[in-house]
């Protein structure tokens, strides 16, 4: 289900401009930075019991949720995009299809004109064979009716009617009016049987044709129906690959919007905070007093715990984001700087990686191991105010599978001190 960010906004917000000056960096146990003085909403929501550690945690776990909507968002945008390319992969090969309907339509209209023409040639063969035997019939007809009005004209009386001419010319005559008659007659007979013959064979030529226009218009009718419902289908998957497009955008536009607008809370409170060390860093110079060294680090008091080794942790660590900057908490002079960073495991030199030593003016040396960086000017006996950047939170040494963190030491007269109680106070 989908994170309604306005409620996140809501809950945050009501609490961040009432308590947004007075907060300090986010840490689980020992927090950076605030001046002495206070201020009046810090005094308020003291008295109402409504410890800073507590907000702030709220506001972690308030954008920890909003980290994961964002997650669950992208996911869901990656799902939507992946749909996407499947519809229109489904909607390429409707396309392929409805063109080959169309191509099967076409084809059929071409068949279906074919055999019409088919159809109509034969029906015109059955109406001339129909009218020449209807013409034969009539002169048949005609040739019984003269033999029945007549009496019957045999070929042997035509003979003898020719035979017994007085001129030869006129027998000669008789002859072929007699040959002539006797080939018409059969000419007649035989045509007769032959279109009789032409007149079953055309018509059933028509009734096969008749049935091949049936057939082909009924084929043309299917790929029609064909092609209409594979428009249809085409028509669904445009409208649903319309859908998804428009809300795989609607969704980018509100993780947009959604990520401006915890950018901009992030970047209001990071200005707070670098305001309000950058306060602290003032005052405690003009006090005399520590700054801290990792003012968005957090730490607890690990002194002595045990080390690899046998040893004893003769330090603090203080764990924050790689390349946080690293302060000098007191005025000193650099005393010493070491980049290398060619510690190996088993080995008992270089275990803290690039280093920086500073001696205060009351003879403390402070120690910071495991630097990522060391800052450009800073070098054996540079002149450090309280605040400024020697170098930045990292992994060098034997810390490189560790979380970032510095290691602070404290060293008074050649023996190690706890750093704790010097900059917890400096990291409230």
């Amino acid at each position: 289900m989908r994170v309604n960010t306005w409620t996140w906004w809501g809950r945050t917000s009501a609490w961040l401009m009432a308590g947004l000056l007075a907060l300090g960096v986010f840490a689980p146990v020992v927090h950076a930075d605030d001046d002495d003085s206070g201020d009046d909403d810090l005094d308020e929501l003291i008295e109402r019991g409504e410890e800073l550690p507590e907000r702030e945690e709220a506001l972690e776990e308030e954008l920890d949720e909003l980290n994961e909507w964002l997650e669950e968002a992208r996911e869901k945008l990656t799902e939507l995009t992946e749909k996407l390319e499947q519809v229109e992969s489904e909607l390429s090969a409707i396309d392929q299809q409805l063109e080959i309907a169309e191509q099967e339509r076409e084809a059929a209209e071409e068949r279906l004109e074919e055999a019409e023409e088919r159809y109509e040639e034969a029906e015109e063969r059955v109406e001339e064979a129909e009218e020449e035997l209807e013409e034969r019939e009539e002169l048949l007809e005609r040739q019984l009716a003269y033999a029945y009005k007549y009496g019957d004209t045999s070929a042997l009386q035509l003979l003898d009617a020719a035979l017994n001419q007085d001129r030869t010319e006129d027998v000669v005559e008789g002859l072929h009016q007699l040959e002539h008659i006797l080939e018409h007659e059969n000419e007649n007979v035989l045509r007769l049987a032959d279109l009789h013959d032409e007149a079953r064979i055309a018509r059933a030529q028509a009734d096969g044709a008749r049935d091949r226009r049936d057939e082909e218009l009924e084929s043309a009718e299917r790929s029609e129906e064909s092609v209409e419902e594979l428009l249809e289908e085409q028509e669904e998957l445009r409208d649903e690959v319309e859908e998804q497009r428009e809300e795989q955008e609607r969704l980018v536009e509100q993780i947009e919007e959604d990520r401006d607008e915890a950018e901009g809370l992030l970047e209001e409170i990071s200005e707070e905070l670098a305001t309000r060390r950058e306060e602290a860093e003032e005052a405690a110079r003009a006090d005399g007093d520590l700054v801290c060294p990792v003012p968005s680090g957090s730490f607890i008091d690990d002194w002595h715990f045990p080390r690899s080794g046998g040893r004893l942790h003769e330090g603090n660590d203080i764990f924050a984001d790689r390349g946080e900057p690293i302060h000098a908490p007191e005025d000193g002079v650099v005393a010493r700087v070491d980049e290398t960073d060619d510690w190996s495991p088993g080995s008992s030199s270089g275990l803290g990686g690039k280093t920086v030593n500073i001696r205060s003016e009351d003879d403390v040396r402070w120690y910071f191991a495991h630097l990522d960086e060391i800052d450009e000017d800073i070098e054996s006996g540079v002149s450090v105010e309280a605040g400024d950047v020697i170098g930045t939170v990292g992994t060098t040494g034997n810390a490189r599978h560790t979380p970032p963190h510095l290691h602070l030491g404290r060293y008074l007269d050649g023996e190690a001190e706890n750093p704790y109680p010097h900059i917890s106070e400096a990291c409230r």
